[in-house]
């Protein structure tokens, strides 16, 4: 079966917005759904959702508070790419599966091998501007950045049995890598939502720390959120990623 190409958003996010505004139209308050636009998916049946229906999807709450007000455009911006990468496993047909994946896995984390693996890394930058009248250095625009690639393996070869068996295990491995993804998309937007955030300050080198300093205690956050995402799950093995084939 092949897959149709990889996702990217680029999400303008309001500039400035109520405590209303805020609480109605929160991005990552949505962002699990755009777990759908990984082409994969369809291997579940679920065809309907695309790349373009999730940047509609995600451009609604923003577009309602820009009616209703409750922020100004162009302020922030979150770009989201995810791309895909697979691994070939060239299947004994009389053998047993799994220990087969891990084998040909190239993904070994801490001395241990697994058959799914998501990278997530977060990237932003901001510009500030030093006001004539107050004296104060606020920011004036900023963007976050975050490229994350799955890696999950293609089996070649296989029997009809071990196929189906196969197609079980990676739906679930994939849900599993998804989730991953989902807590690394949330921590954009939360970046993005302290940077934006961020009071006018006595000194531009002050305001650069500060936000800067906002912004790793986001993402050190995101670090716990998928130790502890990985043991809630057993590393997706409680969301079905267990192959007995």
């Amino acid at each position: 079966m092949e897959l149709p190409g990889d996702c990217n958003l680029r999400i303008q996010v309001p500039a400035t917005i109520s405590s209303l505004g805020r609480l109605a139209m929160k991005p990552w308050d949505h962002f699990l759904l755009t777990s759908f636009c990984l082409a994969d998916f369809q291997r579940l049946g679920i065809a309907d959702f695309s790349c373009q229906t999730m940047k509609t999807f995600l451009a609604l709450p923003l577009a309602l508070g820009l009616l209703l007000g409750l922020a100004k455009p162009g302020r922030s911006e979150v770009l989201l790419n995810l791309e895909r990468e697979f691994y070939s496993v060239n299947v004994a047909r009389n053998a047993p599966l799994f220990p087969q994946l891990l084998r040909a896995s190239p993904i070994t984390q801490k001395s241990v091998r697994y058959t799914g693996y998501t990278s997530a890394p977060i990237k932003w930058d901001f510009k500030y501007r030093l006001d004539a009248i107050t004296g104060q250095c606020r920011i004036v625009s900023s963007r976050t950045f975050l490229n994350a690639k799955i890696t999950m393996p293609r089996i070649v070869g296989a029997s009809d049995r071990q196929i189906n068996a196969f197609n079980r295990f990676y739906a679930a491995l994939l849900r599993h890598e998804m989730g991953h993804y989902a807590i690394a998309g949330e921590t954009a937007f939360a970046i993005d939502y302290e940077l934006t955030a961020m009071p006018p300050m006595q000194t531009c080198a002050q305001l650069e720390q500060q936000a800067n300093s906002k912004a790793y205690e986001r993402l050190q956050e995101s670090y716990t959120k998928v130790l502890t995402y990985d043991e809630l799950t057993r590393h997706g093995r409680l969301q079905g990623a267990v192959l007995q084939e």
